[in-house]
């Protein structure tokens, strides 16, 4: 007899329908597979026999299986989630399972030897990929993924906990088994990170709210112990909760990754990787192809931290991808989303005691210039650089300090102004510059900045300056963008310190040129 189940093969975040033929004849017992990997046909066999005995049904043994997979040839990245429609097409060739049931139903899944069936990976794509497909009704899946496909819209998920239970898809005297949607990545998990933890630090407090709302990378420079991871890590608490749309993006992307049960139901995703990290961890790619971490930070925040130990060619890479919103993964190139904020962490000094009240800097001069170099370097990257010092005995000892719903609302708010004079999902950093000439700049303002940068080689440092003041006055409400607001944004363009004395870091009228 013969019959063909549907499924499906993930490479990266390439997607393609695969069909398994299987014809169960009379003749000497053999077991063949087309299409399979090499080495991977005895392995499968061997599979299936263990799941189909421990389900309680039978195995063609003394039958000739022939099984073809295509299209071919498929990689071995591909081949996971593919056994389960193996199964179910040999068990329905062979009439132990209903043949009808399983006609129009796409199946994915992982068979263990036990008969039952462990989850997959980018279950989300594939139901969404079943609901487009004209030749399928179901989307039949591993009860354990089977909440991230019922995600999907116009498609009916099955959730199935074993191989045993391909034989009740079609008994209408037992409830078809639908499972609940996962929920949406959304809004910050309660109790988790709040910023009325952080007591003492205005100054980055401020500069954070500044770069949240008009999306502008930044860069936390300060002494050892002054507290910048734990600003940072508490950034995605004021981002605007994520849409449905971006929530989707974020949920394919996490399913995709081989870490996907790191994957959060609330909160914005947030990623750390370390400077030692190579630009393929960062960017994505490899055999077989996963997403890197700027991809699985889309939709949140990337945090580079000791960004000055970063190699120069991976932080331009970030930036760059950032830029475009999309990078390019594996081979043939995958184009994969990675729209995240950025922002990055610094010491002064290779010994982090430098501008520290309470501590002396051991670095000799040699050594602490060519840091600030390397740091002032790093900074040219960024959009806002915020230098400051520790909080003193005094402030730790304080109240809290404002909580991130606060200054959520503000973020929200001032995003919402952007949308209304941009157009639906755009920010201040994205402004074009015709846009940033016209986005409400008053004359005192327009000649401040051109006073402040009269070269040509300083056209992007302008455009950069004036954006940032333009977030400054969209948080507070204001129409025109004054010279107050612009001394604010050049402040956080080069970190002018109003309680770090003497920081060699950005200084306009030595600051090298920007990046055009």
């Amino acid at each position: 007899m013969f019959f063909k189940t549907t499924t499906f093969a993930l490479s990266g975040f390439r997607l393609r329908k695969v069909t398994v033929e299987v014809d169960v004849v009379d003749g000497s017992p053999a077991f063949a597979v087309q299409g399979l990997p090499p080495g991977a046909t005895e392995d499968t066999q061997d599979l299936l026999r263990s799941a189909v005995a421990n389900a309680g049904l039978s195995f063609p043994d003394d039958r000739r299986v022939k099984v073809r997979i295509a299209p071919m040839p498929l990689l071995l990245s591909e081949v996971e989630g593919m056994n389960l429609a193996i199964a179910a097409a040999v068990l329905a060739a062979y009439g132990q399972v209903s043949r009808s049931c399983i006609t129009r139903i796409a199946l994915a899944g992982n068979l263990r030897p036990d008969g039952t069936i462990a989850p997959i990976r980018g279950a989300l794509q594939m139901a969404e990929a079943v609901a487009e497909d004209r030749d399928l009704d179901s989307f039949a899946v591993a009860s354990a993924s089977a909440p991230e496909a019922a995600c999907a819209s116009g498609v009916e998920v099955l959730q199935i906990y074993s191989l045993g239970a391909l034989r009740y898809l079609c008994d209408t005297d037992r409830e078809r088994p639908y499972p609940d949607p996962r929920p949406l990545p959304s809004d910050p998990e309660p109790g988790g990170l709040d910023f009325g933890d952080v007591r003492g630090l205005d100054a980055p407090r401020r500069a954070v709210e500044v770069a949240v709302a008009g999306d502008h990378s930044l860069l936390l420079a300060a002494p050892a112990g002054a507290g910048q991871s734990l600003v940072a890590h508490r950034i995605p608490s004021i981002l605007p909760p994520l849409r449905r749309a971006e929530a989707l993006e974020v949920l394919r992307i996490a399913s995709a990754a081989k870490e996907q049960s790191r994957s959060t139901a609330t909160g914005r995703p947030f990623r750390s990787p370390g400077h030692r990290a190579e630009i393929s961890h960062i960017l994505g790619g490899g055999q077989p192809t996963v997403p890197g971490e700027i991809s699985l930070a889309h939709n949140g925040v990337l945090y580079l931290d000791r960004v000055v130990s970063f190699d120069p060619e991976i932080l331009e890479a970030v930036v760059d991808a950032r830029a475009s919103a999309s990078t390019f993964v594996g081979s043939p190139p995958q184009v994969v989303p990675c729209a995240f904020f950025l922002v990055a962490s610094t010491q002064l000094c290779p010994c982090g005691s430098f501008a520290a009240p309470d501590r002396l800097c051991s670095c000799d001069e040699p050594t602490l210039a060519r840091y600030q170099q390397l740091l002032a370097a790093a900074a040219e990257s960024f959009d806002m650089v915020a230098s400051y010092g520790p909080p003193t005995r005094e402030d730790l000892a304080g109240p809290r300090g404002e909580p991130s719903c606060s200054i959520r609302s503000r973020v929200t708010e001032a995003r919402a102004r952007q949308t209304a004079r941009l157009g639906e999902g755009r920010t201040n950093h994205r402004m074009s510059a015709s846009e940033t000439e016209n986005c409400g700049l008053a004359p005192d303002t327009v000649d401040a900045i051109n006073r402040a940068f009269p070269y040509p080689h300083l056209a992007g440092r302008r455009l950069r300056i004036a954006n940032v003041a333009r977030t400054v006055a969209d948080l507070a409400g204001a129409e025109l963008v004054d010279t107050f607001h612009l001394a604010e944004a050049i402040d956080l363009q080069f970190g002018a310190p109003s309680s770090v004395p003497a920081v060699p870091l950005m200084d306009p009228a030595t600051a090298p040129g920007s990046r055009s």
